[in-house]
């Protein structure tokens, strides 16, 4: 009759990590038998619920499975949502799916979350392991990364991936992979990406891989069939390269939570580091408060544009009104945000833009 574990009278949805935490308890840098989770078993069963790390870390995850599936969970089923948690340094060891996040994800859906350095292996058999997650059947995984290495030993028919071994029918998007990737087993498929991708429902947007880094590969995909997932490869320069939401990063700026606004998920540093994601309160910090800048400054109906970002932003908003054409296709939303930061694109009872009460009719260039 009373919500359990105090929770509102809606009752409890799942959990939230409200720290971060280090697998390494005795402070020796190593986990071993004196710690308290030497060897983690993955949670699960089906994990099918929300799990909200809140921008927060897990260290030194040691999960050595043997010939069993190894990460942090066994299976995120439909309905399971994992949000916002890094994993560093991870060891992981498995004979079926092997992921440092999850084994398997079957329906469900990971945003805003990576895997740091650490090591993802084939202990045996023909397994599908990957750095964030070994096998998705269905499911999404949304501004995610992995540098983990990844390594398919000498077992045969394993399908290795620097973000995720096997796809059955998956998005992804705005994500990347930059650790090493090697196998010297038999048959077996292995790509910076992902090592092997089938069925026709899987899209993979603006998703790349290093191609610096692996050892028997070049390429972000080992293997597919029934159609090549949008992803491309570039060298960590060029991953490196970008400072912000530009080049191949354009569309990068996505909706994570679903309410068709962009959430500034990414931080890029110098030319010389690989993007890593914001914190939520990084993300409250990075996104202009909508509709505080003016872009009709003369009141004319035609939104004003000065650059060659807001020229370009055109393409999303054909009619002039300020409104997206689209604003549930990837990036979209972000992309022109970015333009126009602070830009009101949503409000109706408002003229959006800055415009007069009439409403904006196109654009000018200033």
């Amino acid at each position: 009759a009373t919500p359990r574990m105090g929770c509102p009278a809606t009752g409890c949805v799942g959990y939230e990590l409200t720290a971060s935490l280090d697998f390494d308890t005795d402070g020796d840098r190593d986990v071993d038998g004196d710690d308290d989770y030497p060897n983690w078993a993955p949670i699960g069963g089906t994990y099918a619920t929300v799990f909200e790390g809140n921008g927060n870390t897990l260290t030194r995850l040691t999960s050595d499975r043997g010939s069993g599936n190894a990460g942090l969970f066994n299976i995120l089923g439909r309905g399971g949502v994992v949000r916002d948690l890094g994993l560093i340094n991870p060891s992981v060891s498995g004979g079926n799916d092997v992921g440092a996040l999850a084994g398997q994800i079957v329906g469900g859906s990971v945003t805003a979350s990576y895997v740091s350095g650490g090591t993802v292996t084939v202990a045996a058999g023909n397994a599908q392991v990957g750095g964030l997650v070994g096998r998705i059947v269905g499911g999404s995984l949304r501004g995610v990364y992995s540098t983990a290495a990844v390594d398919g030993g000498r077992q045969v028919n394993a399908q290795v991936g620097g973000l995720v071994g096997q796809i059955l029918g998956a998005t992804v998007y705005a994500s990347y992979a930059a650790g090493a990737v090697s196998n010297t087993g038999t048959g077996t498929n292995a790509g910076g990406l992902f090592g092997f991708t089938t069925g026709t429902t899987q899209r993979a947007v603006h998703s790349y891989c290093d191609t610096s880094v692996h050892s028997t590969t070049t390429e972000c995909l080992g293997a597919e069939q029934g159609g090549h997932p949008s992803i491309a490869g570039y060298t960590a320069a060029q991953l490196q390269g970008p400072t912000g939401y530009t080049g191949i990063y354009t569309f990068w700026n996505i909706d994570l939570d679903g309410n068709g606004t962009p959430d500034w998920p990414w931080r890029f540093g110098t030319s010389a580091q690989y993007p890593m994601l914001n914190s939520p309160a990084q993300r409250l910090a990075a996104a202009p408060a909508p509709g505080t800048n003016d872009y009709d400054i003369d009141n004319d109906g035609l939104i004003d544009v000065s650059t060659l970002g807001r020229l370009n932003a055109i393409r999303f908003d054909l009619n002039g009104d300020g409104a997206l054409d689209d604003a549930t296709a990837v990036g979209v939303a972000g992309a022109y945000a970015l333009a126009f930061p602070g830009g009101d694109t949503t409000s109706t009872s408002t003229p959006r833009m800055g415009c007069p009460a009439t409403g904006c009719v196109g654009y000018e260039l200033t």
